[in-house]
């Protein structure tokens, strides 16, 4: 089953950080370091340090789409990869380990009273 192209777009969209057209290393930097600071992980605690590592291994994942090895992960490359990755996806647990890592990260940065539920006032709309 290939999904709408505009949820892929939709996935492409958020992970372009830089808004440059490309899904880069530098994307998973900026990602990181917005969790970070939304989370009040502190450069340099271990909280911190989690949260880069989990956007690192998170690109390390994802960079097997960019298939000309350049460094970038262009739409066409994401749209491939996402529809093969995601094929058959039925609940969270079939979800990539990357992407898990990221949904996690971003979740528990929003979540500050860790009660596992994001209330009104830890995320207004």
């Amino acid at each position: 089953m290939v999904l709408k192209q505009s949820r892929v777009d939709a996935v492409f969209s958020s992970l372009d950080k830089n808004k440059n057209g490309t899904i880069e290393q530098d994307d998973f930097v900026l990602g990181a370091k917005r969790v970070a600071v939304q989370s009040q992980a502190a450069e340099g605690s271990p909280a911190h340090a989690t949260i880069l590592a989990g956007y690192q291994a998170a690109w390390q994942e994802l960079s097997v789409a960019d298939t000309n090895n350049n460094g970038k992960i262009t739409q066409e490359e994401f749209t491939t990869y996402y529809n093969k990755v995601f094929q058959g996806v039925k609940s969270f647990d079939d979800f990539p380990s990357y992407w898990k890592a990221i949904v996690d990260n971003s979740f528990r940065s929003i979540d500050k009273n860790n009660n596992n539920i994001i209330s009104k006032d830890e995320y207004p709309i």
